[in-house]
């Protein structure tokens, strides 16, 4: 009985051409002129960021009393530099504000 191909030789080898010197795949390595980000369960594109940090620069979203989430999980301020974000991610962004 002759042995199936396995898939993932194939799916494999697709990836290799496409990492392979000299060919061109259409893909420019991942500068994008845009990022798609879910903010506040709203879709909207942005100017690519790579960190929660630069994000909240960009919208321009200062102050202490901010929370973020990314992707359903909180991200301490502590980690805002070093957490990155990625196109198609899902941000939750709550400003505390005081007042009575």
């Amino acid at each position: 009985m002759p042995r199936k191909a396995r898939k993932t030789s194939v799916h494999f080898a697709a990836f290799f051409w496409l990492l392979a010197p000299g060919c061109s795949s259409g893909y420019d390595g991942g500068s994008m002129a845009t990022m798609t980000l879910q903010i506040n369960g709203e879709s909207r594109e942005i100017e690519p960021v790579s960190n929660v940090r630069e994000l909240l620069d960009l919208l321009g979203i200062r102050g202490k009393h901010v929370a973020i989430e990314l992707n359903r999980e909180i991200i301490r301020r502590s980690d805002w530099e070093h957490t990155p974000v990625s196109d198609m991610d899902r941000v939750e962004i709550v400003q505390f504000v005081g007042g009575g």
